[in-house]
């Protein structure tokens, strides 16, 4: 009896463990695609990566302009000859323009497409149809057997715009050395920070400001009247004002003829202080030590007279 038991639970057992093997085939596995998924994956990622491509060569991201005339270039893979790159304008209002569809010359004749590179040029305030000052978007775009590519980028329309040159050098030719630029875009000097202003003929005057990173004006206003000699470096001095190491804001705020603000610019810069020289005599002060070097040379003078004072007293010891 026990015998005919075990034989119907083994049944039982091996038809319960079919049963489960049927059922978890019908089950889909995550991790993995039919051969019809793969093949169609394989053909999208071919036709991303080795395929059609719109790149914006200029101008580049974040591109500040006193002047509505624009030239955009680009490079293009593969785009086919029917099928235009479309240019596109978004203003700050967040309208688009059309500013073009450009046609590429077909270098694939049997695949009727083309591979090269393009420019175009228009008039911002051509394509709105006014001067509107702030932020734009520019985009290309285009669609070839159904797939689609695009670039985009942000440029600003401005009356007035603000460059950090760099920190103040007297001997150099420029007036300035080159600043470093950080890797966050942030201009990086040590010592008097040397800017220079650009503008176009709706700005009159224009007002230079500086504010710390809690928002307080940590410089006298520099206030400038427009003339004819084109762009102009002014020197901030931050360091010659004992600020403290930190990021500033650089404001300059453009006027029109009737004194009424136009434009708002600004940027930022990482200021450090120049290191203080002691006077310690115009042989010492031509060497430009600072206090470091001196605190460090110092310890390491104190350290070598303190081995040599044990060294000496341990011969001592030794020989009485």
């Amino acid at each position: 009896m026990r015998k005919t038991h075990k034989n119907i639970i083994g049944i039982f057992g091996l038809i319960a463990v079919l049963l489960m093997t049927a059922f978890a085939s019908t089950i889909p596995n995550v991790g993995a695609t039919s051969d019809t998924a793969t093949v169609t994956d394989t053909i999208v990622l071919h036709a991303v990566e080795g395929g059609l491509h719109v790149d914006i060569t200029e101008p580049t991201s974040d591109t500040e302009s006193t002047i509505p005339e624009i030239t955009v270039g680009f490079d293009y893979v593969n785009v086919e000859g029917d099928d235009p790159i479309v240019i596109t304008l978004t203003d700050p209002d967040g309208i688009e323009y059309l500013v073009t569809n450009y046609y590429v010359e077909v270098t694939d004749t049997e695949a009727n497409v083309g591979t090269g590179s393009g420019t175009y040029d228009f008039d911002i305030a051509d394509i709105v149809g006014e001067v509107k000052y702030g932020e734009y978007t520019l985009k290309l775009s285009t669609n070839t057997v159904g797939t689609y590519a695009e670039d985009i980028i942000t440029l600003y329309f401005q009356p007035v715009k603000v460059e950090v040159k760099g920190a103040e050098c007297k001997d150099a030719a420029t007036g300035y050395c080159d600043a470093e630029i950080g890797d966050d875009g942030i201009a990086e000097v040590e010592g008097n920070v040397v800017v220079d202003v650009e503008n176009n003929d709706d700005v009159v005057a224009y007002e230079i400001e500086v504010f710390d990173e809690n928002g307080n004006p940590v410089i006298t206003p520099i206030r400038q009247e427009v003339d004819e000699s084109g762009n102009i470096n002014f020197v901030l001095p931050l360091d010659d004002l004992d600020l403290p190491a930190g990021l500033y804001t650089i404001t300059v705020t453009g006027y029109d003829e009737d004194g009424n603000v136009v434009y708002i610019a600004y940027t930022y810069v990482r200021f450090t202080p120049i290191p203080e020289v002691p006077d310690t005599g115009n042989l010492l002060r031509t060497l430009n030590i600072s206090k470091s070097d001196y605190l460090t040379t110092g310890l390491i003078i104190f350290g070598f007279s303190v081995v040599i004072g044990l060294f000496i007293l341990f011969r001592r010891r030794r020989n009485n």
